[in-house]
């Protein structure tokens, strides 16, 4: 059975993550603007990837930040459930 990570570790691992999340979580909203945009049948400007995307950027950005971290920090945290699950079956 696997252990739940304590201790400073799994906070580190999250702040390393916090990075990949931001841009990830950007990217990821960057692309739901271009398809919005076509849905609407939007013409973006010249130069920019979609109408509207600087918003979406933002939002996304700041859920990424936050959601990657958190979400890494609570597993690692809560240990591997799933080894659990196996055991007894």
């Amino acid at each position: 059975m696997a252990e739940p990570v304590r201790g400073a570790r799994p906070f580190a691992i999250g702040c390393l993550l916090a990075i990949p999340g931001f841009f990830g979580g950007g990217m990821v909203a960057v692309a739901v603007a271009k398809m919005v945009g076509s849905v609407r049948r939007c013409t973006p400007p010249e130069g920019q990837p979609a109408c509207g995307w600087l918003e979406y950027l933002a939002v996304g950005a700041v859920l990424g930040l936050v959601l990657l971290p958190s979400v890494v920090v609570w597993r690692l945290r809560r240990g591997d459930g799933a080894t659990r699950n196996s055991e007894r079956s």
